[in-house]
């Protein structure tokens, strides 16, 4: 019987045992003040190591000088004036422009536009016209061509030109 209680005792005492160690943490270190007797060292110069990149700093990104990664590249070639204000014929589509007037006949043929709210804005060759950045590429005698340029999705250039007519006078007779 006395066997049987010892043999309790240690199974009680080395589960106690178990759990303190297991509880402890085992990371945390005991200081105990002892005096320690100091010897003499000789202090040898030694050569410090080159940090490494992970050891001195956290690395920061900086954008400046670097495309956005969320942006299509194409994107930047399609509105390389983004930056700039838009001029008031371009807050128009070029469908809703009406040609009144051209000027023909001159060194730089002009044209007179109407924009929707009835104002009237003089165009020439490279004048910037519609919401898709297109711009005016020649002046014919009955007609102003707007040439718009957009990449597809291959990457190819492809240039759309927009023919806005001069309307027919009334009292005009067709000549065929």
């Amino acid at each position: 019987m006395k066997i049987a209680k010892n043999i309790r005792w240690i199974v009680l005492a080395s589960l106690c045992a178990g759990l303190l160690a297991a509880c402890g943490g085992g990371d945390e270190e005991v200081k105990v003040n002892t005096p320690v007797k100091k010897a003499a060292v000789a202090v040898v110069p030694t050569a410090t190591p080159t940090p490494t990149p992970d050891d001195s700093e956290e690395y920061t990104y900086n954008p400046i000088g670097k495309r956005d990664p969320f942006k299509s590249f194409l994107a930047e070639e399609i509105a390389p004036g983004s930056q700039k204000a838009l001029t008031p014929l371009q807050r128009y589509d070029i469908d809703q422009l009406n040609v009144i007037g051209i000027i023909w006949g001159i060194s730089t043929p002009r044209a007179m536009v109407t924009t929707p709210d009835a104002k009237g804005y003089v165009v020439q060759k490279g004048t910037l016209v519609g919401k898709n950045w297109g711009k005016v590429s020649r002046i014919t005698q009955d007609e102003v061509i707007v040439s718009e340029e957009y990449r597809d999705f291959e990457g190819k250039l492809i240039v759309h030109e927009i023919p806005l007519k001069m309307p027919k006078d009334a009292n005009e007779e067709e000549v065929e």
